[in-house]
């Protein structure tokens, strides 16, 4: 079993600030319309928010991925935006779930030591395919030359939710964002990688991640962890009668926070169509413009939830031995009987 990677602490003050939240939940819906009017670039037609400035956009048909750089003026940050599709949806949904190893990054990188890092081959592509992220790598190393004290974002939903994922640990691996802290605000990511990926990125000391999940959002709980795929970051849970904060999915027992309720991973399997219409980025958009703006006391996070003695979490993200090794060497196995 893989030596388990010591996670940075965190705190409340990691928690994004809701008219951030809802800013970046604004933009990964703005997305959609440069692809819906057929533009190839950044252009006045798109309304963005109040002070945000597009920098570059790009539509890669083969690989189908879209992407959007802004800055904020007022808010001082750069920030990558990525698009997701309905037909992407169906895609996470139903498709066969590959991995493959994660990037590629530059020779000599300090990740080619660990040899069992695999993600979702089709979310893999979908960022260093056809050169996708070397562009983005170097526009954002440009804006942040010209704005040394602009914060780094990355943020999406679905498919995007996932490209933002890969995205923003791809950068991190880089020298000259080794100083810089990124920060990913998502929604309705999938899955991505495996225990080890999963394990890397959490202990990452200049990465945070907050994946916001609307209720029973099918697409957040797949692909489904019987297939060892594990979820990063912090949860941000949307619910009806309010928002809760869970710490990196699972509880953590050392500084006394709750993981995802018992169920949570199931709860969708109820009712699988209600559980992807859920998944629709316009639920998440009502919910912070229209209960998170008017009650952030109820309707958006402040500390993550603490655990009690009868606490149990939905060990989604527990640690599997083995992890894909394990896959491996039983197929050998079966091969050889």
């Amino acid at each position: 079993m893989p030596k388990k990677i010591q996670s940075p602490s965190s705190s409340a003050k990691d928690i994004p600030p809701l008219e951030d939240t809802s800013e970046f939940a604004t933009l990964s819906m703005t997305v959609y319309d440069y692809h819906i009017q057929g533009l190839t670039s950044c252009s006045d037609s798109i309304a963005l928010p109040k002070n945000v400035t597009c920098q570059y956009y790009e539509h890669n048909e083969k690989e189908g991925t879209e992407v959007l750089i802004v800055t904020s003026a007022e808010k001082k940050y750069i920030a990558v935006v990525f698009a997701g599709t309905d037909d992407n949806q169906s895609t996470i949904i139903d498709t066969e779930f590959i991995k493959e190893t994660f990037g590629p990054l530059p020779n000599n990188n300090k990740l080619e030591k660990y040899t069992d890092l695999y993600v979702h081959s089709g979310f893999n592509n979908g960022v260093f395919g056809n050169g996708i992220f070397d562009r983005v790598l170097a526009k954002v190393t440009e804006l942040k030359k010209d704005h040394p004290d602009y914060r780094i974002f990355l943020t999406g939903h679905s498919l995007g939710a996932a490209s933002s994922l890969l995205t923003a640990f791809g950068l991190s691996q880089y020298p000259n964002f080794a100083k810089e802290h990124i920060t990913v605000v998502n929604f309705g990511c999938p899955r991505v990688g495996n225990y080890q990926w999963r394990d890397l990125v959490d202990s990452s000391p200049n990465l945070t991640i907050w994946r916001f999940v609307y209720e029973r959002d099918l697409v957040a709980r797949v692909p489904p962890t019987f297939l060892l795929y594990h979820h990063v970051g912090h949860l941000a849970q949307m619910e009806e009668d309010g928002m809760l904060a869970y710490y990196r999915q699972n509880r953590d027992k050392k500084l006394n926070y709750a993981g995802a309720p018992m169920g949570w991973d199931i709860w969708p399997i109820v009712w699988i169509p209600g559980g992807v219409e859920k998944h629709d980025l316009k639920h998440y958009l009502d919910y912070l413009e229209n209960k998170s703006m008017h009650d952030s006391n109820k309707y958006y996070i402040h500390d993550y939830e603490k655990l009690k003695k009868e606490d149990l979490s939905d060990d989604d993200d527990d640690n599997f031995e083995g992890d894909d090794r394990w896959i491996r060497n039983n197929r050998k196995r079966a091969k050889i009987a």
